[in-house]
């Protein structure tokens, strides 16, 4: 289920205005995706408040992409388009490659790897932030495949109320929605 295994920030799966119905928690969190836009199909909402004011951040999972839908966002956590920290397994922008995106205020550094990411096979991502370094890292199966120095913490984005907007399959843009599979999904401070 989308239970939190060690505290309370437990998920819910939010139906689609369009297709409602095609998301299931069994061995993993499956999203039918949608290449219609923001909140046709089903996604899993997370509380508000999920980041906060954390210094240090990783985001982790276990993620299958069935098919690429351009700008979806394999989770996403924000207020708005200008903070927002995010996974994008096939981005238009990067020729199809995985990036990862750390919006505050409006300030946009992406991780920009020249790493396609796969359809159909299972693979570990990993998104890093570390603050006394500023260096924001991505790893696909363990190997580094990105970075960038940037002051933007995930962990100001919401201020001190945390972000409101965290989701899994969808994001704060309105782009489509992310298709697969996402299992044992982690954030770690």
């Amino acid at each position: 289920d989308a239970s939190d295994s060690v505290g309370t920030a437990n998920g819910t799966i939010v139906l689609g205005s369009v297709t409602p119905g095609g998301a299931s928690i069994n061995n993993g969190l499956t999203l039918p995706g949608s290449t219609g836009g923001n909140g046709q199909s089903d996604y899993l909402k997370l509380p508000n408040g999920i980041l906060t004011t954390t210094t240090n951040i990783t985001v982790e999972c276990w993620l299958t992409q069935n098919q690429a839908n351009g700008w979806a966002e394999a989770w996403d956590f924000g207020n708005n388009g200008d903070n927002n920290f995010a996974l994008i397994p096939d981005p238009d922008n990067n020729n199809h490659n995985i990036e990862s995106v750390d919006h505050l205020n409006g300030n946009n550094p992406e991780i920009d790897s020249n790493v396609p990411f796969p359809n159909g096979s299972e693979q570990y991502v990993a998104v890093t932030y570390n603050n006394s370094t500023d260096i924001n890292s991505l790893y696909l199966n363990g190997a580094s495949i990105g970075s960038i120095t940037t002051a933007n913490s995930p962990g100001s984005m919401g201020g001190a109320n945390g972000t409101t907007q965290n989701t899994l399959g969808n994001d704060v843009y309105g782009d489509w929605q992310f298709d697969g599979i996402i299992y044992e999904f982690r954030i770690w401070n």
